[in-house]
């Protein structure tokens, strides 16, 4: 108890005992009998007690300004007329009086700041280090050396006083630590590419296909990416990012160079090895930088050649192949098409084929009989077909937006074989036709009758 609270309660003890003894007659005593029924009691604020007041009157007005009810502890009267009071039981249990003012009241708690915003409250700092230090645990292989560890963002453990309704209550550790690491979510838009896929791209972002699809509703309708789709990411972000730089050492495999030698006793485009290579052996020392796990930097500190790679030596064929499908022999793959782009040099680059506009969905036909040896969704190219018309002949249908015939289906000439359209790396639908001898491109124009 205060030594101010102390003194006020010997003060009002004094003077009533004082009074007592100046009282001697009875007309006295029943007017003072009257005067010192009163009741002692106290407050509860905030699961404690605000304290003793010498008036009911006075607490009850007080409580109307805080709103809470009051709580009568002893009363202090006389008995039997006489000049003797009960000792009174003073519990003080927070050291209020009403008849001041009352002291504003607060809660200690220890709060987790992430860039000055609270993130969690908690007892004892003791439990709010724990969860950084779990934040900032390593895990390193025997060829890893930890340079330093720490957070991105402002991180600071801060003891304070906060006002009653800002004051969250204390929290457990474990459930703070799940959300940290899970509690924030980032949309990110990636652009499909080349040779992508969906489980692909779940893999590298750390999600599932499910979350893909589920975010991407109009993948679920769609058989194949197309190279160019902007595809919705919803990632888990964590609140901290925890940032760790370690030195790894490692050894990486050094691919071989490959020369080439010219011969005659080969025909153009094919390949013969005359030396087969080895791959060399590399050591290297790096910094690598994580952020939650996950690698976003890393720099090449030294390197060093344990083992030279050995060049690889490829013939190449120069003979000119002989022609296996007659020129004009080759039935037109469509109809109602218009060329807009021809086989050769152009502004954008060297093109193996010829490209035929025509609308979507328009029927295509094999140039000429023969087996299939690919169909399906290659890249680029979209959704291709590929029939080998046998001594080195293939013939190539790109872009399709419906696939036919299968790998192994042996087709007739002019027999339909897939429907047009503007799959791959395409700016509109139309089929991209090549015709190939011993696999290199040559001019289609040559092989049909425009």
């Amino acid at each position: 108890m205060s030594i101010r609270i102390k003194k006020h309660l010997s003060s009002i003890r004094l003077k009533t005992e004082n009074s007592l003894r100046r009282l001697k007659t009875n007309n006295r005593i029943q007017i003072i009998a009257g005067l010192c029924v009163c009741a002692l009691v106290a407050l509860p604020v905030l699961g404690g007690t605000m304290g003793p007041v010498l008036s009911t009157s006075n607490a009850e007005s007080s409580t109307d300004s805080i709103g809470y009810e009051v709580e009568k502890i002893k009363e202090i009267m006389t008995e039997n007329n006489t000049k003797t009071l009960k000792e009174v039981d003073l519990r003080w249990t927070s050291g209020f009086i009403l008849n001041e003012q009352v002291t504003p009241f607060k809660v200690e708690c220890v709060n987790l700041l992430v860039n000055g915003q609270v993130l969690a409250q908690f007892s004892t700092t003791n439990e709010a280090q724990k969860i950084l230090d779990k934040l900032m645990e390593v895990e390193l292989t025997e060829k890893q050396t930890l340079v330093s560890v720490g957070f991105l963002e402002n991180v600071k453990i801060k003891h304070d006083y906060v006002e009653p309704w800002t004051f969250g209550g204390y929290q457990k550790a474990e459930d703070v630590l799940e959300y940290i690491r899970n509690g924030g979510a980032e949309t990110k838009y990636y652009t499909v590419k080349e040779n992508d896929t969906v489980s692909g791209i779940a893999q590298v972002h750390g999600i599932y296909v499910s979350d893909i699809i589920a975010a991407n509703p109009i993948l679920s309708e769609k058989k194949y990416l197309q190279i160019g789709d902007e595809i919705r990411l919803n990632m888990q972000q964590p609140l901290i990012t925890v940032e760790t730089k370690v030195l790894e050492e490692y050894v990486v495999e050094v691919k071989p160079q490959t020369t080439t030698e010219p011969t005659s006793s080969l025909y153009v485009g094919e390949q013969r090895v005359k030396v087969a290579g080895t791959p060399g052996v590399r050591q290297v020392n790096a910094e690598v930088v994580y952020e939650n796990k996950t690698e976003v930097a890393r720099v090449i500190k030294s390197e060093m050649t344990l083992t030279e790679a050995k060049p690889v030596v490829m013939y190449t064929g120069t003979k000119t192949a002989p022609a296996t499908v007659a020129s004009g022999n080759l039935q037109r793959p469509a109809s109602g098409y218009i060329v807009f782009s021809r086989y050769g040099n152009r502004s954008l680059g060297y093109h193996s084929g010829i490209d035929l506009s025509m609308p979507q969905g328009t029927p295509i036909y094999a140039a000429a009989g023969g087996t299939v040896v690919f169909s399906g969704n290659q890249g680029t190219y979209g959704l291709l077909v590929k029939i080998d018309h046998g001594d080195g002949t293939t013939t190539l249908y790109a872009h399709n937006s419906k696939l036919l015939v299968k790998n192994g289906d042996k087709v007739l000439k002019g027999q339909q074989i897939s429907l047009s359209g503007n799959t791959g790396r395409s700016t509109g639908p139309h089929l991209h036709f090549e015709v190939r001898i011993n696999d290199v491109p040559v001019n289609p124009e040559k092989y049909l009758n425009f």
